[in-house]
């Protein structure tokens, strides 16, 4: 079995995709992100938490796909994101 085929990663992309807003992650080379994006041309993209780009795979590549598949995503079971944003604004005010 190719786990390198779109068939394969697409589920990956959709587990990460349906569960952002509820984990944040850590990706082992590139560090955590917070939100992810499939575009219209299968370009996968991670951004940390300050909407900046961390890196992105072409999933109509194999070798992106594969880079992927070779990953490891730590996920961490946090707040949505937009309620962080609004614990750290209530932390920031009390300092």
């Amino acid at each position: 079995m190719n786990l390198n085929t779109i068939e394969n990663v697409i589920p990956l992309v959709d587990f990460i995709l349906n569960n952002i807003d509820f984990y944040t992650g850590y990706n082992l080379k590139y560090g955590y992100f917070d939100a992810a994006k499939l575009d219209e041309h299968k370009l996968f993209t991670l951004y940390d938490h300050d909407g900046d780009y961390i890196t992105s795979w072409d999933l109509n590549d194999e070798s992106d796909r594969a880079d992927l598949m070779t990953r490891n995503f730590i996920w961490y079971d946090i707040v949505p994101y937009h309620k962080y944003i609004s614990k750290l604004e209530i932390e920031h005010d009390n300092i």
